[in-house]
């Protein structure tokens, strides 16, 4: 039997996924292959998940921009995932879609594998979109959280701040200078020549986290680091890997064990 997976978004020009997960079958002795499927308009989202059904894939991962608009195409969640009201991962079966979020496990896991203390933390999150979701979600487990969450739209910060068990607030990233946090983490995909609101004068303490990843610094923590150079910087290739551990299990049904920081120096090269 051949297991086929993969992933849709856009732009997936850089994307370490398949590297990631065909390691991953050739660690488990998985017969299988991770195919990309860049999908450039969103109206044809639901004939290619037709396709994909089809051709007989068992699912695929969901990226940006894509994560909450697939939740709208599932009749079945995780429990994460409906709660999240985001998906990144999704598993076809008799009675249709099932949606799953393992980007929230791959955050709490970010946290633990870079020694991130975050209970009793003032947190500033950049961006209301379905990594935000995943975020804020994965935040209710730890304690005594003041946290801020700025966005060019207020409402859509909003609908992402009811996620939170904690004392949160939505504001516009113009309102970022008043804010003094320990930790700062972008959620968003834009470039570093629209970090402009990063010049307001906020105050941040320890640690910068970018969920986006790259060898290297990303955009964000480039302009991070030449404006907050005391601050602890931190990308998301951690998540990345382990929601495609998580990701890999519930399409095969397979656990096994790793080393992450051999698996990044020596397998995707980070």
């Amino acid at each position: 039997m051949y297991v086929n997976i993969g992933i849709i978004g856009t732009p997936l020009t850089h994307t370490l996924s398949p590297i990631v997960h065909n390691c991953f079958f050739s660690a488990t002795c998985i017969n299988g292959g991770y195919t990309v499927f860049d999908i450039k308009d969103s109206s044809k989202l639901e004939k290619s998940l037709d396709f994909l059904r089809e051709h007989h894939f068992v699912g695929v991962n969901v990226t940006h921009p894509y994560k909450e608009k697939i939740y709208e195409l599932c009749n079945d969640y995780d429990k994460l995932a409906e709660y999240s009201k985001a998906v990144n991962l999704i598993k076809f079966n008799d009675k249709g879609i099932k949606g799953y979020n393992t980007d929230i496990y791959g955050v709490d896991q970010l946290f633990t594998l870079n020694n991130i203390k975050v209970d009793k933390s003032s947190i500033i999150i950049l961006g209301a979109g379905g990594a935000s979701r995943a975020l804020v979600t994965a935040l209710n487990k730890y304690t005594n959280l003041d946290i801020y969450i700025a966005n060019r739209s207020i409402e859509k910060a909003e609908a992402v701040a009811n996620l939170s068990m904690h004392n949160i607030t939505a504001i516009p990233y113009d309102k970022l200078s008043s804010i003094d946090s320990d930790i700062i983490i972008n959620t968003t995909s834009i470039h570093n020549s629209d970090f402009d609101f990063l010049n307001l004068g906020m105050n941040i303490r320890d640690c910068a986290i970018d969920l986006q990843y790259s060898n290297g610094l990303t955009p964000f923590l480039d302009v991070i680091k030449r404006r907050y150079p005391h601050l602890k910087l931190v990308n998301g290739i951690d998540m990345l890997i382990m929601q495609a551990y998580k990701s890999f299990n519930i399409w095969t049904g397979r656990e096994f064990e790793f080393d992450i920081k051999y698996f990044k120096i020596n397998v995707i090269k980070l």
